[in-house]
């Protein structure tokens, strides 16, 4: 939908019938501008004579990311109120492959870091194993030459469904947008822990939806370093997706030759996200410059008269 200028008039049944209520009613109204939002609700307090002060009153707290409950998100995109039983539709990104030699070198500083932080069933805290993915994530990440950042421990912005919190990583894409978050848990087959992670993909859709970028897929995993769920968020549907299952086993050795295909499904989003993102990028810079074609024909068109 593009989006008006503040000099524009906004007539509120024009913004109904944009409303796709395919999607849900409250992800059809996500699509709509802070100040077409405002118009659609000012006009319906107006209709069911809700005072101003009624507007005013303090809304309930939303909750954070670790104390959201699934039942309450899954409302909102049409899915089932127990997390094991939703349906998701499967989205997969393309496969690439890292070099044998970086993956030698990543399996022997993985190594080090379980001497030095132990064997998985060893391991109670998620502090422990949220170091264990960095022989991974850094040189992956390092690849794309500081056009990828990882910010550890950031916290990500509210939504209408959360008060936002902290992710353990988050990566960006020079220019601000967002591509993936990773979330570990040791409970990671219970539903606060899908939904949790679900409203961080939400919240770096939003993120990224500021930064007129709205459209970018944004992709997650969530692991206990046993097993590793890839999931991604379409804003454009406002669909949750299911990519692909990766267990890994326990056993130091086994567990290290599978971190492979891990690695590889790492480097295969985020090279897939990174293209997506110079697409936008491109297509942003190409509206703007036919933006400036028109100003430009009509100042010279002005100009001749």
């Amino acid at each position: 939908m593009p989006k008006r200028h503040h000099s524009e008039t906004i007539y509120v049944e024009d913004i109904i019938k944009t409303i796709d209520l395919n999607k849900g009613f409250r992800a059809g109204l996500d699509e709509l501008t802070t100040d077409e939002l405002t118009a659609l609700l000012a006009d319906l307090a107006n209709s069911a004579n809700i005072p101003t002060s009624a507007l005013q009153k303090p809304t309930p707290n939303l909750p954070s990311f670790s104390t959201a409950k699934w039942s309450e998100v899954a409302r909102g995109f049409g899915m089932q109120s127990v997390a094991s039983r939703a349906t998701l539709e499967h989205f997969q990104t393309p496969k690439y492959y890292l070099l044998l030699s970086l993956h030698e070198a990543m399996f022997k500083d993985a190594w080090r870091w379980h001497d030095v932080y132990r064997e998985r069933p060893e391991q109670t805290r998620e502090a422990a194993r949220v170091r264990l993915l960095e022989p991974y994530i850094v040189p992956i990440i390092s690849l794309f030459q500081g056009r990828l950042v990882d910010a550890p421990e950031e916290t990500m912005m509210a939504t209408k469904y959360s008060s936002g919190g902290r992710v353990e990583h988050e990566i960006y894409m020079i220019g601000g947008f967002m591509f993936l978050v990773v979330e570990f848990k040791l409970d990671m087959l219970k539903d606060h822990s899908l939904v949790q992670l679900f409203l961080e993909l939400l919240s770096a859709a939003e993120m990224n939806k500021e930064l007129s970028f709205k459209n970018l897929r944004v992709y997650s995993l969530l692991t206990d370093f046993l097993q590793f769920r890839f999931y991604s968020y379409d804003p454009c549907e406002a669909k949750f997706c299911m990519d692909e299952i990766i267990m890994i086993g326990s056993e130091r050795v086994q567990a290290l030759s599978r971190m492979i295909k891990v690695s590889n499904k790492l480097f295969s989003i985020l090279l897939s996200a990174y293209e997506d993102g110079l697409q936008a990028i491109i297509a942003q810079s190409k509206d703007r410059a036919k933006k400036n074609d028109v100003i430009l024909s009509t100042v010279y068109q002005i100009g001749r008269y």
